[in-house]
This record gives C-alpha cells, sequence and structure tokens, in this order.
C-alpha cells in the first residue's frame, strides 16, 4: 500500500480536509502522523471506521479520545462498568425524555433572535444564536440553570481545545481544576439539600421532589454496580456532558445553516417543506459537514489493517469526515444533497456506532431542529453576509464566524 504524508494542521487541510481524505481513502487508508506530541495512525474508510467504533476487541476506548493518553474512567472504559455510568443519566436524554426540554429550547431560540433583531438587520450567527443556544439547553437539562452561559461555555472551549491540542498538558490540567471546582459548587449544593432534609442515602425517588429534576440529581442519586458515585466520578461525567453536549451542536448549528444558505435554492426549499426537509438537512449536514472529524480509540492488540502494521497500544483515529464521504457507501458523496433518501444520509459515523455510539445524539437533533424551525419563521430571508471562518481546533469542523443578513 502506498504510503502518503497526511498532516491535519497543514493549511490546505484545515481549510478543507475533504479533498485530501478522499485521495488518502483511495491511496492510503490507514495513514499515520507524527506532528503531535503522540503520534497515531487515521483509518479513513467507512469499513474500517464503523469497526473501530464498534468491535472493542480491536480497539478500545480506554485511554481517552482525544490524541493523548487519558486515566481510565467511567465513560472511557470498554466493559459493563462502561454501560452503567451511561444508564445513569442516559434516559434523561432519549427522544421520549428530552420533549419535555423542548419548550425550554424554543424560548431560549426566540428570545436569541428576538435580541439579534433588535439589534439591526445583520449580525454574527456563532456568537449571537449558535453559541448561546445550545448551552442554555444544556443548562437545564443538566442543572445549571443558574449559571452565567458564558461561564458554561468557557469552561466547554477551554476543556475542549487544551484535551486535543496536546502540547498544553499543564495548561489542560489548569482547566479541569477550574471545571472541577465549578462543578463541585452544584455537586455539594444537591448533597447539602439532603442532608436538610435528613436523607442519608440519595435514591432516584428524591430526584424531581427533595432535588431538582436534572443531571446532576440523577448522579448524586444513582447507583454504579451496586454503589454510589464518588464525587470525582461525578465529575467526570459532567466534564463529558457538558462538551459534547454544548460545543458539537454549536458547530452542527453553523454547518447546517453555511450549507443551506451558499445555496439559497435549499434554504427556500427547505422553508416551503419544513416538516419534511429538516429531517433530512439534519442528517445530511450531519454526514457531509461533520461537527468532530473523528476521535480515537487504542489498539487493544497489533493490527494490520491495508498492508500497515498498528502496534499495540497506537493511538488510531477515526475519520468520520472521510468515512461520510466514503463513495462506497453513499451515492454522490461529495454533494450536500435535500433528495438523499433520509435512511441513507442516517448511515454517517458523525455519532460514531457500538457501544460507544454518542449519548448525546438526539439532544443534537432536538437543537439542530429547533433552531432551524425558529430561524426559518422568524427570519424566513436570512443569508450569508461576508466570509466564513472554520473553527481553529483541526479535530473540529464548524463556522467560528457566520456572519449573516435578514
Amino acid at each position: 500500500m502506498i504510503k502518503i504524508p497526511y498532516n491535519p494542521l497543514a493549511p490546505e487541510v484545515m481549510a478543507n480536509p475533504f479533498p485530501t481524505y478522499a485521495k488518502m481513502r483511495a491511496e492510503c487508508p490507514v495513514g499515520f502522523f507524527d506532528g503531535l506530541d503522540v503520534p497515531y495512525h487515521i483509518l479513513f474508510r467507512y469499513e474500517d471506521v464503523r469497526e473501530a467504533s464498534t468491535d472493542t476487541r480491536y480497539y478500545s476506548a480506554k485511554l481517552g479520545a482525544s490524541p493523548t493518553y487519558r486515566e481510565t474512567a467511567t465513560m472511557t472504559d470498554d466493559g459493563p462498568s462502561h454501560i452503567a455510568f451511561r444508564d445513569t443519566f442516559q434516559l434523561r436524554l432519549m427522544p421520549r425524555k428530552l420533549k419535555e426540554y423542548e419548550p425550554y429550547a424554543e424560548r431560549f431560540a426566540d428570545e436569541l433572535v428576538a435580541a439579534m433583531q433588535a439589534r439591526g438587520d445583520t449580525g454574527e450567527l456563532h456568537d449571537d444564536f449558535a453559541e448561546p443556544f445550545p448551552v442554555r439547553v444544556a443548562a437545564v437539562i443538566f442543572g445549571f440553570v443558574d449559571a452565567d452561559p458564558k461561564v458554561l461555555s468557557t469552561h466547554a472551549d477551554r476543556l475542549l481545545n487544551s484535551a486535543w491540542m496536546a502540547d498544553s498538558p499543564e495548561r489542560h490540567q489548569e482547566y479541569l481544576e477550574a471545571a472541577h471546582d465549578f462543578f463541585t459548587g452544584y455537586i455539594e449544593a444537591r448533597f447539602a439539600t439532603l442532608e436538610r432534609a435528613g436523607i442519608k442515602e440519595p435514591k432516584p425517588e428524591h430526584v424531581g421532589t427533595v432535588l431538582s429534576d436534572d443531571v446532576i440529581s440523577d448522579l448524586v442519586c444513582a447507583k454504579v454496580m451496586g454503589r454510589p458515585l464518588t464525587r470525582h466520578e461525578m465529575f467526570l461525567l459532567l466534564h463529558v456532558l457538558l462538551v459534547g453536549g454544548y460545543e458539537t451542536s454549536t458547530f452542527m448549528i453553523t454547518n447546517c445553516i453555511w450549507r443551506l444558505l451558499e445555496d439559497r435554492s435549499r434554504w427556500e426549499a427547505v422553508k416551503a417543506e419544513p416538516d419534511r426537509l429538516i429531517p433530512i438537512a439534519i442528517e445530511e449536514s450531519l454526514r457531509f459537514d461533520p461537527p468532530g472529524l473523528g476521535l480515537w480509540r487504542t489498539a487493544a492488540c497489533p493490527l494490520h489493517r491495508h498492508g500497515v502494521d498498528i502496534p499495540q497500544d497506537a493511538k488510531v483515529q477515526m475519520s468520520y469526515g472521510s468515512a461520510n464521504r466514503d463513495p462506497s457507501v453513499f451515492e454522490d458523496a461529495d454533494s450536500f444533497r435535500l433528495d438523499r433518501p433520509l435512511a441513507q444520509a442516517r448511515k454517517h459515523m458523525t455519532f460514531g456506532a457500538g457501544p460507544h455510539v454518542c449519548v448525546g445524539q438526539h439532544l443534537a437533533r432536538m437543537d439542530m431542529a429547533v433552531a432551524l424551525r425558529t430561524l426559518i419563521r422568524r427570519m424566513p430571508n436570512l443569508r450569508l453576509n461576508g466570509e466564513t471562518v472554520r473553527v481553529p481546533n483541526f479535530g473540529f469542523w464548524g463556522r467560528r464566524k457566520l456572519p449573516v443578513a435578514w
């Protein structure tokens, strides 16, 4: 197999990685990059990405999903404990439960659009809408209702960017400690409420009765394999949920709106048939422009793929961005199409697959659907108003600047 140099930080790849993905899929389906502290291999073909997502015999989630080695804890385990930790809050993020949060999301979206309109007839969709909207929704669900959304988004930004850029371990630790102090205040407030009520053993029936009805209360009252969670485990889970429940939704919103406005006929089509086309627009956006370009696994044993030897314990990236445009799976893969069958679009790997499939996928879809419905209703003449700018983190794909007019 031909070996082709691959550098995700190269300017042309940062600007548009998809042509490079196509070349790698065709000529070098297992790439290698050693430009960070931890070198890693990259899987570019759909079938290989899916295998790495689903088969923990060969690709382990232990040691983290970023291009660094992290301690094994809670959601990164491969065994039964991983499922047990997910079960502490997963039902709250399923479609039926999320229906209860839609009115909050709709109100937040309306308020943000109204604020944009009050400032004039132009604005910055990332800063004014796509960034604050999902963090306000997440605050209600997770239990940070009284927190300043800017504080929440700052914690999420810092944790995400420092974790992915392996040249700043000290800075990442500093941000972890700051987030730990922030989260711990909310966790301890729940325990104080229980103590005042004379409750020494928190149980699920105390959620929504003695305690507020949210994820933090779920964690305080949950048990994992017969024991309560530790404070550190609660923090780790909230860390994962905040980063996953906010950042990727922001990128998803900017990506979808960008593509719909890039070709005006797309925006007009969705406007004309929102009930039919919004679900397709969401899945096609997730396929065509995945907010996360890929996550990492660790080789659980020596592997041999497409003529390349991958040593045990090597970091391996699953390139969702490449897999989602694999022409062996998706017809006309490099086109954003609103006439793509929904079932085909949903084959995308953006949320992963298997035991570690993204637990926040339904929340992300709800956020996007509410955002689209609100913008179409309140800003039917929305249009691009200048050059867009992508996010600077090489592991993610979204618009950091999306100037619009209405």
